[in-house]
């Protein structure tokens, strides 16, 4: 956390550094939705990966399972958003 505080103040933008906090913190439910899209992210990378015969299990079952519990944060422990992330999550355009 430090580390990146100080390369964040390297960069010299004042608003940089409370959003990277707020980030961290999962302090509002904008921060909360990203580290679900980042979660959601490592784990449709993982079944990519998994359909090519590599073994990445592990990693995919751990974002699933971290996405769960920061959904069920988001909606103050009801599991209708992981309903919703669910339902979509296997969607291909």
């Amino acid at each position: 956390e430090k580390i990146e505080e100080k390369a964040i103040a390297k960069i010299g933008s004042r608003a940089i550094l409370p959003l990277y906090r707020e980030y961290r913190e999962r302090s509002s439910i904008p921060s909360m939705l990203a580290h679900i899209c980042d979660k959601l992210s490592t784990y449709l990378q993982a079944e990519r990966y998994s359909s090519l015969g590599f073994d990445v299990r592990e990693i995919a079952e751990t974002s699933l399972k971290e996405i769960r519990i920061l959904a069920r944060e988001l909606c103050r422990g009801s599991d209708k958003c992981i309903e919703i992330i669910e339902k979509h999550m296997h969607r291909r355009s």
